[in-house]
This record gives C-alpha cells, sequence and structure tokens, in this order.
C-alpha cells in the first residue's frame, strides 16, 4: 500500500488550513516533514468562528503518521519526540521597513508557533503562543486557505512549503519570486 492509499484512511482533525498570508510567507524554521504534519493538523483544529486560542489543540498521531505495524522498536515515538523538540523551536520570522527610519535597517521580529508540546497515549497536546493568534484566528482577509489532506500527502517538507507559499498568490495572474526569497 502506497503512502497516498495510507493517508487517505487517516481521520484528519479538521479539514480546512486557514493561515494569514504574512505568516505563509514569513521565514519558518521547520525542516522535518513529521514537524510540518503536526503543525498542519494543529493548525487544522482551530475552528473558524474561535476568537482566542483554546487551553490546547490535541490531534492522534495516527492522524499524521502511517502506522507501521512493524514497529517494535519505538521508532515512531522517536520520531514523534524530534518532532516535538523541532517544533518547540520552531519560530515565525518578519521584517518590514522602520516608519521612523526608513533608510535605516528593518525591524526585525521573531515569535515562537506553539509554547508547550506533549506527546502522550498516541497524542500530541500543544498550546500555541497567544501571539500567533492575528496570524490563525478570525481571518478575514489576506489568507490563505487549503485542504490538510492535500497537505498532508506531499512528500517532504520542502514540498510542503512551497505548496503554501503558491496557495498563497493563489488568484493573482502571475506572480515572480527570485531564489532567495524562496530561501
Amino acid at each position: 500500500m502506497g503512502v497516498k492509499m495510507a493517508m487517505q484512511q487517516l481521520t484528519l482533525p479538521g479539514e480546512i488550513i486557514k493561515k494569514h498570508n504574512e505568516l505563509v510567507r514569513s521565514k519558518i524554521n521547520i525542516a522535518s516533514k513529521t514537524a510540518s504534519r503536526i503543525l498542519a493538523c494543529l493548525v487544522a483544529s482551530i475552528r473558524h468562528d474561535d476568537t482566542r486560542f483554546k487551553d490546547a489543540y490535541i490531534v492522534p498521531v495516527k492522524d499524521y503518521l502511517p502506522r507501521d505495524e512493524d514497529d517494535k522498536g519505538g521508532s515512531q515515538y522517536k520520531q514523534v519526540k524530534a518532532a516535538c523538540r523541532e517544533l518547540i523551536g520552531a519560530t515565525v520570522e518578519k521584517e518590514w521597513p522602520d516608519p521612523d527610519n526608513p533608510d535605516g535597517a528593518p525591524i526585525f521580529h521573531t515569535m515562537p508557533f506553539l509554547t508547550s508540546i506533549k506527546y502522550r497515549k498516541g497524542n500530541v497536546e500543544a498550546k500555541f503562543n497567544p501571539e500567533m493568534s492575528e496570524l490563525l484566528l478570525q481571518l478575514r482577509g489576506f489568507f490563505t486557505e487549503y485542504n490538510l489532506f492535500d497537505y498532508l500527502i506531499l512528500p517532504s517538507a520542502y514540498s510542503q512549503r512551497l505548496f503554501e507559499l503558491l496557495k498563497s498568490w493563489a488568484g493573482l495572474p502571475e506572480v515572480v519570486l527570485s531564489v532567495a526569497e524562496l530561501h
């Protein structure tokens, strides 16, 4: 059975992911496919009408990792544990011109996605950083929306990231991005 078939058999937390375009187009330091999938499932768990984050969001591991019946050595546990470590250090970086000094250095802002994350009994439980609320809650304009399943079947964190970036520009006649911007 291929990865696509295995992923289709999963029960997903929510069907749609919504992120502010500013978030999608920011620098994000997530490198592993597993961490990227966990974060996507957590974001998909946010309801479109939420006005603030819940105390915690919980997603079962089976939602983003197909079960390997031969995994007797706990490699799945190690993989999720490593992804949790990566996610607790995951940040979003933004820069914009300084209105007080337009010719000077831009304003630089970095913030973590999460304030805590734990893996217990087959579930990942995470708390979003409250500063992320403007980028994930009550999105009315300038946001990117896509199907969680379409994202989860992508083969790598790089293809997932490129998919998000391209979706953020959907609807425009043409967008030119330099290789430096993609990095």
